[in-house]
């Protein structure tokens, strides 16, 4: 846990100032905050902290992108979790059964672009014979 609490706290802030890219994609957050072998108190604890950096690098201009499935396990104590990230999130974009929704509109920048946001999108069916 600490190790990952130093990539997000320090080493990510520190890579994007280096590189031209201005993008992160954090996929699996919250992974091993779903870890039973984590106090619960240390997976709040580490949840809050890592939110604040990566919304302070959104804030700062970069694209943050957190890509989150449902935990395969669900602990009581953690369900909060999910929930508290796409409180936070600008915006939420479920994938559910080859099927893309947006859930909650864009504060601010459309970084979609011309997008429909009240479109739904679903993959088209091939025609067989």
């Amino acid at each position: 846990m600490h190790q990952l609490e130093a990539l997000i706290t320090e080493r990510i802030a520190e890579a994007l100032n280096t590189s031209a890219s201005r993008v992160l994609v954090a996929s699996g957050f919250l992974d091993n905050l779903y870890d039973e072998d984590v106090e619960r108190r240390e997976a709040w604890r580490m949840f809050r902290k890592a939110t604040a950096h990566l919304r302070a690098l959104a804030d700062a201009g970069s694209l943050v992108l957190v890509v989150c499935p449902d935990p395969a396990v669900r602990l009581p104590d953690r369900d909060g979790l999910l929930d508290a990230l796409i409180a936070a999130a600008d915006k939420v974009i479920k994938l559910e059964a080859s099927t893309l929704y947006l859930e909650k509109p864009v504060k601010g920048m459309n970084v979609l672009g011309s997008l429909d946001t009240s479109v739904k999108v679903t993959p088209r069916r091939r025609r067989h014979g």
